[in-house]
């Protein structure tokens, strides 16, 4: 736009929002699921997921209560061939009030991108009612995340770092500083 002659004082960048807003609370069941929505296609990286939820269970379950993984999306040709972890639930698509709803009641929302995903939508939404992510380290998604802040960022295909990152959220200490902070991005760069 400068190089078109506006001046860039006259320029205002708005990112993009999310309205209404959904409300917040700091209230989660004990058992909140992992949640992973979007299509369940190669490049959404669901089979990498299904991988490090097997190696987190497996990490986990006989010291934590282990939480399940809800899988919210209309398409799963990605998993066809794979193992299905124990715990994980396929719940097909969501209108977008319930996909909120959804996220309102998890512990984290998983993004393992594994192409230039441009914008990650669901982190947004996930922030406006105080749910922390871990995202791929690929496209836009690294510039949405406050690594440690408002969650945790993962290289692409990185199984061990995956499982490690939502081990490490699953813990009340680390996810409720996780949540405020999400939350407060949201109010102040997204609605």
């Amino acid at each position: 736009i400068e190089a078109q002659g506006v001046p860039a004082t006259a320029i205002t960048v708005k990112p993009n929002f999310l309205m209404p807003d959904p409300g917040y609370s700091t209230e989660r069941p004990p058992s909140a699921p992992f949640v992973f929505v979007g299509r369940a296609t190669p490049e959404k990286g669901l089979t990498w997921l299904l991988t490090a939820y097997a190696a987190y269970r497996a990490k986990c379950e006989e010291v934590l209560e282990v939480r399940k993984l809800l899988i919210v999306g209309s398409d799963n040709s990605d998993t066809a061939g794979t193992n299905i972890p124990e715990g994980v639930e396929f719940i097909g698509h969501q209108p977008a009030t319930n996909v909120i709803e959804i996220l309102k009641n998890a512990v984290c929302a998983l993004v393992p991108s594994l192409w230039e995903e441009p914008f990650g939508r669901v982190v947004v939404e996930s922030y406006s009612v105080g749910t922390p992510v871990i995202v791929s380290r690929i496209g836009g998604l690294p510039e949405l995340v406050h690594e440690g802040f408002t969650g945790f960022i993962v290289d692409p295909g990185d199984t061990k770092s995956l499982a490690l990152s939502m081990e490490r959220i699953a813990h009340k200490e680390s996810w409720l500083p996780m949540s405020k902070a999400a939350r407060n991005i949201y109010t102040n760069q997204y609605s």
